[in-house]
């Protein structure tokens, strides 16, 4: 969290120097935006690690059916695909 904090930092002052609007959102709401608000399942007994990953997945087939013309390399792209999708309809330019 601390390098991620570091990195962030770094962003803001290159953006703000250049005059680009940096924002962000909370992963829960991306999630939600990914999955169209459908609740994901915890199963009982089921480690956090496994929890994580099944989530991971369901998102990263989620890209893949909206965006079948892309080829995710990994979860992380399908993320910043979600994030920017979710952006851009707050900001209606779908």
């Amino acid at each position: 969290t601390h390098v991620a904090h570091g990195f962030i930092t770094c962003i803001e002052e290159v953006a703000a120097a250049r005059g680009i609007e940096v924002t962000s959102r909370h992963s829960k709401l991306i999630k939600n935006h990914a999955l169209n608000g459908s609740p994901f399942e915890k199963k009982k007994r089921e480690k956090a690690k496994d929890r994580k990953r099944r989530m991971k997945m369901k998102i990263l087939q989620a890209a893949e059916n909206k965006w079948p013309d892309v080829d995710f390399q990994s979860d992380d792209q399908s993320d910043a695909m979600w994030l920017l999708s979710l952006v851009q309809e707050e900001l209606s330019w779908k």
